[in-house]
């Protein structure tokens, strides 16, 4: 807010709108899936912190929770699934 008001104040070639990205970014309501997702991530994160587990990412493999060193985690690539694309491009319009 305060850097918005100073370019409108000292910057008058410029237009300035601020947004709060917390509304854009939420996109909707949780499903279930989502919150219980959200708590096996969490727990899984603070299980391996108390295992001394450091540099890790936490995520799912077969619908299992697993932590996965984040070196590893760069490796490879997958591929894109043109499905789920399809169906994304057809729910945005």
């Amino acid at each position: 807010m305060v850097l918005a008001a100073y370019i409108q104040e000292n910057l008058e070639e410029y237009e300035c709108k601020v947004t709060v990205l917390g509304h854009i970014q939420r996109g909707g309501s949780p499903s279930c899936f989502d919150r219980v997702l959200a708590s096996r991530l969490g727990v899984g994160a603070v299980d391996a912190l108390l295992a001394g587990k450091r540099d890790v990412m936490i995520g799912l493999v077969h619908n299992k929770v697993v932590s996965i060193d984040f070196e590893k985690s760069l490796e490879g690539s997958n591929k894109i699934d043109t499905d789920l694309i399809r169906v994304a491009d057809i729910i945005s319009i």
